[in-house]
């Protein structure tokens, strides 16, 4: 028991942390703050289990259902990481075991410690358990191969993301490993738990290092210069003004894609929005911490990973770079590089073994 809140306070503690870092609401950081919440609440529920069960042999045989929903969001998390979003038709099966074991599990909570009906218990643990071995496992085993597939050089931030999933994928694979210690070792079952715990708090430790690593890169990138903190110091701006400005500039590049314009300009952003231009460099340099140009090619960038993704067989990689807006192929290779850690053909390579 002292293992179990040991690793329920361990996981506390790593989300906490998870959400305050995430305050910019970045999607990859989002799966990985709801895999982390469904460990702390898959602990939290086997305590409250060991609370009101009866005997160990209910509180061992009663399964949480929420690590079945440990897999899906392992891959949520991998895809968003790669740049393959995940179809939203296609979540709703990955909720299929979860759905299953949840009726399960409302089913037996009932049977167990309200009508004190234990005819079932066996079946239950049986079935809960396979569903656990097969989602865990499989999912586990699929990504560490996705991983293989995403092979190649990467931004150090992104390096840093992909040993998170390659360390969780690891940690899915654990219950087949314990399931199969108990078939051939006469060891109880209390001792699997502690190896499942322990596993659970060496893997957290790892995330929570290599988060350390992702927000100490991320905010390196994000500070200002001493120059350019210098230089609007002075500002007549104000934060929430800066923060509007930021909004709206954001708000028309996504929407009315002007920087598909090989052209595009600082003074043509600042017409369409009436707004000074000096207003929006120093928005951009404050508040986003970025100049125009990177900015600019940041989206361009994006739109060539689309068009990239959707495979169009009628457009090469340098037409692709030109629709998104770049001049020529060695802009468009430099930034590409930079922003995602491969060339356009690397990306494209990996995207297409992938899909296929």
């Amino acid at each position: 028991m002292q293992t179990l809140i040991t690793t329920i306070l361990f996981q506390a503690g790593l989300n906490i942390f998870l959400f305050w870092s995430n305050r910019k609401r970045n999607s990859d950081d989002f799966y990985l703050i709801v895999l982390m919440s469904l460990f702390l609440i898959h602990t939290g529920f086997k305590y409250l289990l060991w609370l009101i069960s009866p005997d160990y042999n209910t509180f061992d045989k009663i399964h949480g259902c929420f690590s079945l929903l440990t897999g899906p969001y392992m891959l949520f998390y991998l895809n968003t990481i790669s740049g393959k979003p995940t179809l939203q038709v296609l979540k709703k099966y990955h909720f299929l075991p979860f759905m299953l074991g949840f009726v399960l599990n409302v089913i037996t909570l009932v049977d167990v410690l309200a009508l004190e009906d234990f005819a079932y218990l066996e079946h239950f643990h049986q079935i809960m358990t396979a569903l656990v071995l097969m989602s865990m496992t499989g999912y586990g085993s699929y990504i560490l191969a996705r991983l293989k597939l995403l092979g190649g050089q990467t931004d150090e931030a992104t390096g840093y993301k992909l040993k998170i999933v390659r360390m969780i994928s690891i940690f899915l694979l654990m219950p087949g490993f314990i399931f199969v210690v108990g078939i051939l070792t006469p060891l109880p079952h209390f001792v699997d738990r502690r190896i499942w715990y322990v596993a659970m708090i060496i893997m957290m430790t790892g995330v929570l290092n290599y988060r350390f690593k992702i927000s100490g890169i991320t905010k390196a990138k994000e500070e200002p210069g001493p120059a350019e903190t210098r230089k609007y110091q002075h500002s007549t701006l104000s934060r929430e003004r800066m923060q509007q400005i930021a909004d709206h500039i954001n708000q028309v590049m996504k929407l009315q894609k002007p920087y598909l314009n090989t052209e595009f300009s600082l003074e043509d952003l600042a017409a369409m929005m009436s707004i000074p231009k000096h207003h929006i460099t120093e928005v951009l340099n404050s508040a986003l911490h970025i100049n125009f140009y990177k900015f600019v090619n940041q989206y361009r960038v994006e739109e060539s990973k689309r068009l990239i993704r959707e495979m169009n067989t009628e457009l090469n990689l340098m037409e692709i770079g030109l629709e998104s807006g770049f001049k020529s192929k060695s802009t468009f290779n430099k930034y590409f590089k930079e922003l995602t850690g491969s060339s356009p053909s690397e990306y494209a390579r990996t995207v297409h073994e992938v899909l296929t």
